[in-house]
Protein backbone atom coordinates (compact mmCIF):
# COMPACT_ATOMS: atom_id res chain seq x y z
CA UNK A 1 0.00 0.00 0.00
CA UNK A 2 1.35 3.44 -0.83
CA UNK A 3 1.88 6.12 1.28
CA UNK A 4 -0.64 9.08 1.28
CA UNK A 5 -0.47 12.32 0.46
CA UNK A 6 0.14 13.56 4.21
CA UNK A 7 2.69 11.15 4.69
CA UNK A 8 4.64 11.95 1.44
CA UNK A 9 4.29 15.67 2.57
CA UNK A 10 5.37 14.75 5.95
CA UNK A 11 8.37 12.80 4.73
CA UNK A 12 9.52 15.32 1.90
CA UNK A 13 9.26 17.85 4.66
CA UNK A 14 11.14 15.92 6.74
CA UNK A 15 13.89 15.20 4.24
CA UNK A 16 14.25 19.11 3.74
CA UNK A 17 15.00 19.96 7.32
CA UNK A 18 17.37 17.36 8.10
CA UNK A 19 19.00 18.76 4.18
CA UNK A 20 18.81 22.64 5.60
CA UNK A 21 20.24 21.68 9.02
CA UNK A 22 22.99 19.75 7.85
CA UNK A 23 23.95 22.50 5.17
CA UNK A 24 23.48 25.65 7.93
CA UNK A 25 25.84 22.97 10.41
CA UNK A 26 28.41 25.13 12.03
CA UNK A 27 30.69 23.04 10.36
CA UNK A 28 29.37 23.33 7.09
CA UNK A 29 29.73 26.87 7.07
CA UNK A 30 33.01 27.41 8.94
CA UNK A 31 34.72 24.47 6.84
CA UNK A 32 37.85 25.73 5.21
CA UNK A 33 37.60 26.27 1.35
CA UNK A 34 39.90 23.57 0.47
CA UNK A 35 37.56 21.14 2.01
CA UNK A 36 34.42 22.71 0.34
CA UNK A 37 36.34 22.11 -3.08
CA UNK A 38 36.64 18.52 -2.90
CA UNK A 39 33.10 18.01 -1.66
CA UNK A 40 30.67 20.96 -3.65
CA UNK A 41 27.34 21.62 -2.33
CA UNK A 42 24.78 23.09 -4.61
CA UNK A 43 23.93 26.73 -3.16
CA UNK A 44 25.80 28.84 -1.77
CA UNK A 45 25.70 30.39 1.77
CA UNK A 46 26.44 33.88 2.82
CA UNK A 47 29.58 33.98 4.64
CA UNK A 48 28.48 36.41 6.82
CA UNK A 49 25.47 34.67 8.10
CA UNK A 50 27.47 32.24 10.96
CA UNK A 51 26.36 30.74 14.23
CA UNK A 52 27.65 33.50 16.33
CA UNK A 53 25.81 36.06 14.18
CA UNK A 54 22.27 34.64 13.42
CA UNK A 55 20.62 36.73 15.90
CA UNK A 56 21.46 39.87 14.18
CA UNK A 57 21.10 38.60 10.22
CA UNK A 58 18.57 35.68 9.72
CA UNK A 59 17.02 36.24 13.02
CA UNK A 60 16.47 39.85 12.86
CA UNK A 61 12.64 40.94 11.73
CA UNK A 62 13.07 42.05 7.74
CA UNK A 63 16.71 40.78 7.61
CA UNK A 64 15.63 39.45 3.69
CA UNK A 65 14.01 42.46 2.37
CA UNK A 66 17.51 43.97 3.64
CA UNK A 67 19.81 41.71 1.89
CA UNK A 68 17.62 41.25 -1.43
CA UNK A 69 19.29 42.24 -4.21
CA UNK A 70 17.57 44.39 -6.55
CA UNK A 71 15.15 43.42 -9.64
CA UNK A 72 17.75 45.43 -11.98
CA UNK A 73 20.18 43.28 -10.88
CA UNK A 74 18.16 39.94 -10.88
CA UNK A 75 16.69 40.54 -13.68
CA UNK A 76 20.88 40.66 -15.46
CA UNK A 77 21.43 36.77 -14.05
CA UNK A 78 17.81 35.85 -15.18
CA UNK A 79 18.48 37.02 -18.78
CA UNK A 80 22.21 35.54 -18.63
CA UNK A 81 20.68 32.14 -16.65
CA UNK A 82 17.59 32.01 -19.36
CA UNK A 83 20.05 30.61 -22.54
CA UNK A 84 18.89 26.92 -23.30
CA UNK A 85 15.55 27.58 -21.30
CA UNK A 86 12.69 27.02 -23.55
CA UNK A 87 9.48 29.67 -23.22
CA UNK A 88 10.56 33.58 -22.15
CA UNK A 89 11.52 35.19 -18.98
CA UNK A 90 8.74 36.05 -18.59
CA UNK A 91 7.56 31.81 -17.52
CA UNK A 92 10.42 31.72 -15.10
CA UNK A 93 11.24 33.23 -11.39
CA UNK A 94 15.23 34.09 -9.76
CA UNK A 95 14.79 31.64 -6.61
CA UNK A 96 17.15 31.55 -4.20
CA UNK A 97 18.81 27.83 -3.52
CA UNK A 98 19.64 28.35 -0.21
CA UNK A 99 16.54 30.53 1.08
CA UNK A 100 18.21 34.35 2.38
CA UNK A 101 16.18 33.45 5.60
CA UNK A 102 18.65 30.60 6.37
CA UNK A 103 21.45 32.04 5.39
CA UNK A 104 21.92 31.81 1.37
CA UNK A 105 23.49 34.26 -0.22
CA UNK A 106 21.64 37.08 -2.13
CA UNK A 107 23.70 37.66 -5.24
CA UNK A 108 25.98 34.53 -6.05
CA UNK A 109 24.96 32.99 -9.13
CA UNK A 110 25.57 29.67 -7.55
CA UNK A 111 22.45 30.32 -5.15
CA UNK A 112 20.36 31.35 -8.00
CA UNK A 113 17.97 29.47 -10.27
CA UNK A 114 15.35 29.68 -12.36
CA UNK A 115 12.06 27.81 -11.78
CA UNK A 116 9.46 27.82 -14.01
CA UNK A 117 6.43 29.57 -13.43
CA UNK A 118 4.05 26.66 -13.83
CA UNK A 119 5.73 25.06 -10.59
CA UNK A 120 4.09 27.93 -8.30
CA UNK A 121 2.57 25.48 -6.27
CA UNK A 122 6.30 23.98 -5.41
CA UNK A 123 7.43 27.33 -5.07
CA UNK A 124 4.80 28.34 -2.22
CA UNK A 125 5.75 24.98 -0.37
CA UNK A 126 9.52 25.96 -0.38
CA UNK A 127 9.03 28.86 0.92
CA UNK A 128 6.40 28.31 3.58
CA UNK A 129 8.19 25.50 4.31
CA UNK A 130 11.93 27.83 4.77
CA UNK A 131 9.71 29.99 7.03
CA UNK A 132 9.19 27.37 9.50
CA UNK A 133 12.74 26.44 9.16
CA UNK A 134 14.00 29.80 10.34
CA UNK A 135 11.60 29.49 12.79
CA UNK A 136 13.63 26.56 13.99
CA UNK A 137 16.72 28.09 13.69
CA UNK A 138 16.36 31.33 15.06
CA UNK A 139 14.05 29.69 18.09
Amino acid sequence: MSAGPHERRRRRTAWAVRWFTALLSPALILAPAAAQERAPVPGEVDTHVTQSTIRTTICEPGYTAKVRPPRKATDAVKRRLINGHSGSPQDYELDHLIPLGLGGHPTSANNLWLQNWWARASARTAVSGGAVKRKGVCS
